[in-house]
């Protein structure tokens, strides 16, 4: 639930949801089957990365220009228009509760940028941010010149910032009205899953987890959600989760595609290395590094910038006062640095290797291949659930 005062935590609520829609988006269900997620950047981040075959399934959700050869530029209009058709839904709908909304304008937001003007797909990249695990864990303040850490710069930059057109009205409502607000334009709080690492069990901690994974959006967000180009998709991928989980384990398991996947990880293994293409692996393989990155994330330890204040003294201070306190991120200390450097040293080697064993995002062998299995398998899904899909169709 977003703080109901601060300009600075609306906006990062605000970013925080679009970054989600984005995703829902794009198909999460589908892409991120897709190799686990490999393939999504391919489709959106590289011109060659392309197939004639197509995704049939996108295709008839109307999504079929995520498989087209969309380049950044392209991916970033289609995002836009999106979000302009959502923001729309949502103006009216919290008019209809009684509270003004300015929709806001996600033109400039960037989901399929790189750093540094580097592809995702480019060597380059590689030996700089790895698989962006260790190297975008803390913000360049943070981690020093001598580290990688992602670009605290946009944040600090009021111009190129996000800056959400609401603030001042949502700072003119009372507490009580602002929750009122939020409540409209969020859902309620108690709709949210619950996340609490210290007092669940594991069990607990991993349904929450896949709770909050397929979490809808609720409210006036919800309602556009549903409304609009992409909201009969998102129930498509909703509906059909179970099925889709089994079609791509299929496809993943076809013997065209571990083949090449079997190439790939081998050669990846004469370097020293253990590294799968498989969606089992690679979400072993993301579980196993944030465990090891625990003990930096320890090292540095978490400082709570309101402990000490008053909800008096937090509601009192200036926009440049909240902007100062939530932008200082904590230092790190020596040691955690070091145990970080020698994290990123590991990680960059490894996308190297890699990428040099033809396991990048740009292995247009192994894209190829795999979306004309795909395609077959997924036609073959749609022509045998015909009669269940004529409400999703896009």
């Amino acid at each position: 639930q977003p703080l109901p005062t601060a300009d600075g935590t609306v906006a990062i609520c605000r970013k925080c949801e679009a970054e989600r829609t984005m995703f829902r988006i794009s198909g999460s269900k589908l892409l991120a089957a897709m190799l686990a997620t490999t393939l999504l950047a391919a489709a959106c981040g590289s011109e060659d990365a392309t197939t004639e075959a197509g995704s049939p399934i996108a295709e008839f959700l109307g999504q079929e220009d995520f498989f087209t050869g969309l380049d950044d530029e392209d991916a970033q209009a289609r995002f836009a228009e999106e979000q302009r058709q959502q923001e729309e839904l949502v103006a009216s709908c919290m008019a209809e509760q009684g509270f003004e909304y300015t929709p806001v304008d996600y033109s400039d937001f960037n989901f399929a940028g790189t750093e540094d003007g580097l592809d995702f797909d480019s060597r380059e990249y590689a030996e700089k941010y790895g698989f962006g695990i260790t190297t975008q864990r803390y913000s360049q303040a943070q981690v020093g010149p001598d580290l990688v850490g992602w670009d605290d710069g946009a944040i600090d930059d009021e111009e190129d910032g996000f800056q959400d057109p609401n603030a001042d009205y949502v700072n003119t409502l009372d507490e009580a009205t602002q929750e009122a607000y939020y409540a409209a334009l969020y859902g309620d709080e108690d709709d949210f899953p619950a996340y609490d690492p210290e007092t669940m069990t594991e069990e607990e901690l991993a349904e929450a987890e896949s709770a909050a994974f397929n979490f809808e959006p609720q409210g006036c967000y919800g309602e556009a959600w549903a409304n609009s180009d992409s909201g009969s998709a998102n129930q498509f991928y909703t509906d059909f989760d179970e099925e889709l989980t089994e079609l791509y384990e299929s496809i993943e398991d076809d013997p065209r595609i571990t083949e090449i996947m079997n190439d790939v990880a081998n050669c990846v293994s004469d370097s020293g290395y253990e590294y799968r293409l498989d969606q089992e692996f690679q979400e072993s393989f993301y579980q196993q590094w944030d465990s090891r990155l625990a003990e930096v994330d320890d090292l540095v330890g978490f400082q709570d910038p309101t402990e000490g204040m008053s909800e008096e003294d937090f509601a009192a201070m200036s926009e440049e006062e909240l902007e100062a306190l939530f932008s200082n991120p904590p230092e790190m200390p020596a040691e955690a640095k070091a145990k970080l450097g020698e994290l990123q040293a590991e990680e960059t080697a490894m996308a190297v290797a890699v990428f040099d064993c033809g396991g990048s995002f740009g292995n247009e062998d192994l894209l190829n291949a795999y979306q004309e299995v795909a395609a077959e398998y997924e036609q073959q899904f749609l022509d045998d659930n015909a009669d269940r899909l004529e409400d999703y169709r896009g």
